[in-house]
Parts: C-alpha cells; sequence; structure tokens
C-alpha cells in the first residue's frame, strides 16, 4: 500500500490565507529540472486562456 505522507526532512514553502473565517493552506510545488521560467509560465498561461476565449465567444 502507498504511503502517501511526506516523509522527507526538506521543508515544503506554503501560503496560508484565511477568506471568511477559513482558513486554507496552499503547499507550493516546483519542478527543479524545468527549462521554463514562471514569467515564461505565466505569458503562457495567460495567453492560452485568452486564446480560449476568443473561440468561446
Amino acid at each position: 500500500m502507498d504511503d502517501n505522507t511526506n516523509t522527507t526532512t526538506q521543508e515544503v514553502p506554503y501560503i496560508k490565507r484565511t477568506i471568511d473565517g477559513r482558513t486554507y493552506t496552499v503547499k507550493i510545488h516546483f519542478n527543479t529540472e524545468t527549462k521554463e521560467t514562471a514569467k515564461d509560465k505565466v505569458k503562457r498561461l495567460l495567453t492560452r486562456e485568452l486564446q480560449s476565449q476568443r473561440h468561446a465567444g
């Protein structure tokens, strides 16, 4: 059986926000082997979203 717990000693970065009385914790994961920068990824995602909106409407 697979164990889904994190057994590494490395600390995982996270963002914690409280919205309407509920606290949300979002863990952040990065691919250390990627060749795409964060800026490139955001640009690609925005471009894809704009293209899909044009085709839908």
